[in-house]
C-alpha cells in the first residue's frame, strides 16, 4: 500500500512540476455531482447502490490542442446499500480524494470540446459507517487510504473567460477498504456524475 501512495504522489509531483514548464493553458475551478456508490469484493453480498456525492476543485494544465493533465482535491463519499433479515442496512465512506487525470480532447473549432480521461486517485479515509437505526464505526478497521483508477469522458463549453463542465466518470477500486487483520474483500465502486466550472488564467 504504501508503494502504491508513493506511485500516487510522485505522480501529482511530476505533474506539477512538467505542467509549471510545459503548460500554455491553465484552468482553476471547482466541480460536484452526484455518485451512485457500491462495494464489489468477494465479501459482498445482498448489495445495491447507494446515492452519494463528491465535490471540491480542480487545477487543469493544457499542454496542447489535445492533451491535459487535471489534479482533483475532492470531498467524496462512498459506501453501498444493503439487506439484513429484510433490513436495509446503509454503509457510507468519506474520503478526501486525489485523482490525477490525463485528459484527451478532440479538438474542433466549436466551444463543445468533448474529451475523454484517465489516472490513479488516492483516497485519505475521513469516516467508515453504518447504519441500521444505529450507527456503527468502522474506521478503527478501515485502511487509512484507498486507491483506485478513475476514467470517463466529457464536454466543455468554451466561455470568454472560462468553461461549463459536464462529466460521466467510474472509479474502480484496487484494494480492499478493510485491513488484512480483518480478512475481508471490499472494494469501491463508484460512478459519478459531474458538473462544474473553470476561468482559465
Amino acid at each position: 500500500m504504501n508503494r502504491m501512495m508513493c506511485v500516487v504522489m510522485l505522480s501529482v509531483l511530476m505533474g506539477f512540476v512538467a505542467s509549471s514548464v510545459c503548460a500554455h493553458d491553465t484552468m482553476l475551478g471547482a466541480i460536484g455531482g452526484v455518485s451512485f456508490a457500491n462495494l464489489r469484493g468477494d465479501d459482498v453480498f445482498n448489495n445495491s447502490a447507494e446515492v452519494e456525492g463528491a465535490g471540491g476543485l480542480f487545477l487543469r494544465h493544457t499542454w496542447t490542442d489535445i492533451f491535459s493533465l487535471e489534479p482533483e482535491a475532492l470531498f467524496a463519499m462512498k459506501g453501498a446499500q444493503f439487506e439484513a433479515q429484510g433490513t436495509q442496512v446503509s454503509q457510507s465512506i468519506g474520503y478526501i480524494e486525489i485523482p490525477v487525470l490525463a485528459r484527451a480532447t478532440w479538438p474542433n473549432q466549436s466551444n463543445l470540446k468533448p474529451a475523454i480521461f484517465v489516472g490513479p486517485a488516492l483516497g485519505i479515509l475521513l469516516s467508515n459507517e453504518i447504519e441500521d437505526g444505529a450507527e456503527i464505526d468502522l474506521k478503527d478497521g478501515s485502511k487509512n487510504a484507498d486507491f483506485g483508477v478513475v476514467f470517463g469522458g466529457g464536454v466543455d463549453y468554451m466561455l470568454a473567460k472560462g468553461s461549463i463542465l459536464l462529466d460521466a466518470r467510474y472509479e474502480l477500486g484496487l484494494i480492499s477498504t478493510m485491513e488484512e487483520s480483518v480478512g475481508t474483500d471490499v472494494k469501491n465502486s463508484v460512478i459519478s456524475i459531474m458538473a462544474g466550472y473553470g476561468m482559465r488564467f
